[in-house]
């Protein structure tokens, strides 16, 4: 989390590590400084949780999750989905079984041809889950092609680029792309990642090697290549 203060008093809020309801080691966190009334502000017992391979529930329920999505992100995100469908009436394990069968999501973690070029779509919108996609970036594929727009729905101010860590990227082959590529090419020098820089995503996919192409892009520039994708695959 990003938090630092509590929204109610003002106090510091502190992380730690507890055991968790798994057994394991879990991140922990408490504001210094009881609310009004008493209570204490603090990270609840969760009902549902998720390790490596199952997914766990009250009554103790629990079941092998598999998910076709890559990510640990996507894993906590697969448990949400269980829980609220499990509120709502659902079975507990046509649930888990459900979120398995999810391929993508509106074009996120899907895979597109593109001429010699199998593009792999990714998604990121703030720093953290920047961090996030970055950790699913296979850094065996041919290329990685990182898009960045600056529109009001990306916000206009890219100082976030700062806050992501490009260090690891300097074995694959890297463009720097979309409409604030320039930016982004700043950030990648200082990164010490060798890279191209090309303004259209849709280019920058061409300009890699035949193969598996990674490609993360903030919101705009993945609504943009969308498009570019889909107008291209139509005029064919």
């Amino acid at each position: 989390g990003d938090s630092v203060s509590c929204p109610r008093t003002g106090s510091a809020v502190v992380r730690s590590t507890e055991p968790g309801v798994s057994g394991a080691t879990e991140m922990h966190w408490h504001a210094t400084a009881t609310m009004p009334g008493g209570a204490r502000f603090e990270r609840p017992t969760p009902a549902w949780w998720v390790d490596d391979t199952h997914i766990h529930g009250p009554d103790g329920f629990s079941a092998p999750m598999e998910l076709a999505l890559p990510g640990r992100a996507n894993r906590g995100n697969a448990a949400q989905a269980v829980a609220g469908a499990v509120a709502m009436g659902a079975d507990p394990q046509r649930a888990v079984e459900a979120v398995g069968k999810v391929s993508d999501v509106a074009g996120r973690y899907s895979t597109v041809t593109l001429g010699e070029q199998e593009a792999h779509l990714l998604l990121a919108k703030n720093p953290a889950g920047w961090q996030e996609a970055l950790s699913m970036i296979d850094k065996s594929a041919e290329g990685l092609v990182i898009a960045v727009n600056g529109q009001v729905a990306d916000g206009v101010d890219l100082s976030w680029l700062w806050d992501v860590q490009f260090e690891s990227f300097s074995e694959l082959e890297v463009f720097a792309s979309g409409e604030r590529g320039a930016d982004l090419s700043v950030r990648l020098t200082y990164a010490g990642v060798k890279h191209t820089l090309i303004d259209a995503p849709l280019e920058a996919i061409a300009a890699c090697p035949p193969g598996r192409v990674e490609v993360l892009a903030n919101y705009t520039a993945f609504r943009d290549l969308g498009r570019a994708i889909g107008e291209r695959k139509g005029g064919k």
